[in-house]
């Protein structure tokens, strides 16, 4: 289908008889997402709609509402409706958030202190240990989808989002996988080797994503250090990373172990989400 350009509304705009637009506030290639206030209950709430020429991402968007049901825990951005507008576009009403995307938040100050990486991480991993233990591995965990609250008292409050590409055990859960067969979904410089090979995936291939996200958060890059995509995968195949000590040598070596445990190439050798945030605590 031939590409069409993004319909936006303006503010003051109803969509579905129910959502009033306040204002937009973002528009990507999958859809633009509003701040709607309900006219019947007065809810102020993210509204997400899908372009019209994305109807590949219909289904893991819908299912998105279905996998936040599953999952009450509150680093996990909630959903509360999901739907058709009456023009037939995906539409999907989340938590209203205020604060910044973790990349935002690096791209103002590309190294953290280890406590607050730390913490950060140790969210996020409670996130996934809420939805692992429903059989659900998110497969794209990113510092894009890492949103960090405009902080409130002393403590910074961390939510995981989009699980629209996420992956369903069928034993574990009544719902089946993204996709009929494997493939390779997520994004390439997170993605633990297994993912990348699309092999079949557990909890364990999130973990090395947050691990790598905390290693970013205390280094300011990645661990593989590659000019392609190609030799990036590659180094994270055979596991050619460096060293964290090499960009951090003040750092604890408790936490180096720690997060290359996380980053290592063999999933049995990595702690679950819930061994790494307990063990992330002492930091």
């Amino acid at each position: 289908m031939a590409k069409t350009s993004p319909q936006t509304e303006p503010a003051g705009e109803v969509l579905g008889d129910k959502f009033l637009i306040l204002k937009q506030l973002g528009v990507g290639g999958m859809g633009v997402v509003y701040e709607v206030e309900h006219k019947l209950t007065g809810h102020r709430r993210a509204l997400k709609v899908l372009h019209v020429d994305m109807e590949y991402y219909v289904k893991p968007s819908l299912r998105e509402a279905t996998v936040k049901a599953k999952l009450a825990n509150v680093h996990v951005a909630d959903v509360y409706d999901a739907g058709y507008l009456p023009d037939g576009r995906v539409y999907i009403l989340m938590e209203l958030l205020t604060g910044n995307t973790l990349i935002q938040v690096l791209k103002k100050r590309p190294i953290l202190p280890v406590g607050l990486a730390c913490d950060i991480a140790a969210q996020v991993c409670d996130g996934l240990a809420a939805a692992h233990s429903a059989g659900i591995v998110h497969r794209d965990v990113k510092p894009a989808n890492i949103f960090v609250l405009q902080q409130q008292a002393s403590r910074t409050t961390v939510k995981l989002l989009d699980f629209g590409v996420s992956k369903f055990d069928p034993g574990l859960t009544e719902t089946t996988s993204v996709t009929e067969v494997d493939q390779v979904i997520g994004t390439p410089v997170y993605m633990a080797p297994e993912q990348l090979r699309a092999k079949p995936i557990d909890g364990k291939a999130d973990v090395f994503s947050v691990a790598t996200v905390l290693y970013l958060m205390l280094a300011g890059s990645r661990p593989y250090a590659s000019p392609t995509l190609v030799e990036m995968a590659m180094a994270i195949d055979r596991g050619l990373y460096t060293h964290l000590s090499v960009k951090r040598p003040d750092l604890p070596e408790a936490l180096v172990a720690l997060v290359h445990r996380g980053i290592h190439k063999d999933p049995a050798k990595r702690p679950t989400a819930e061994e790494f945030r307990d063990t992330l605590h002492a930091f």
